[in-house]
């Protein structure tokens, strides 16, 4: 468990700020690879009627963004035309911000089977162990 939350710790938002979209790129990497288009228009929808509830998660890369957590709220803001979004930048390296993608999508919506294989994947390619792995996403080793 430790070093889950060293992860935790570590991935403390240094701040919530306006960002415009235009500064933020895709995730390098992330489990989600399919985007339903009628989902992100229901989000869209209901963004454009009570506003964004939760900012979306960046990190610095050099002198822009790298969108860490929320692709489908970042996506529904653009299909709204919006030109800024509200996110929470952190100081990330490359495997807190894999580790925060693959807890977000789990946690919001299910993924498939094999988004949640290519991230278990890509996180033990990052340095997890099968059990640190199972800790982090309060799974069995098995499972995993």
């Amino acid at each position: 468990m430790a070093a889950a939350q060293s992860s935790k710790r570590a991935s403390a938002p240094q701040s919530i700020v306006e960002l415009p979209l235009a500064k933020i790129d895709p995730p390098a990497f992330n489990a989600r690879q399919e985007f339903a288009e009628s989902d992100l228009q229901g989000l869209a929808d209901s963004i454009a009627d009570v506003g964004l509830l939760e900012p979306i998660i960046v990190r610095p890369i050099r002198n822009r963004f790298e969108l860490v957590a929320g692709e489908r709220r970042w996506r529904a803001v653009q299909m709204l035309a919006w030109s800024r979004v509200s996110a929470s930048v952190r100081e990330l390296d490359d495997k807190q911000a894999a580790e925060i993608g693959l807890l977000e999508n789990r946690d919001r919506r299910n993924l498939s089977p094999v988004d949640e294989a290519r991230a278990f994947e890509h996180l033990l390619g990052l340095g997890h162990s099968v059990a640190s792995l199972g800790e982090l996403v309060r799974e069995s080793e098995a499972e995993i």
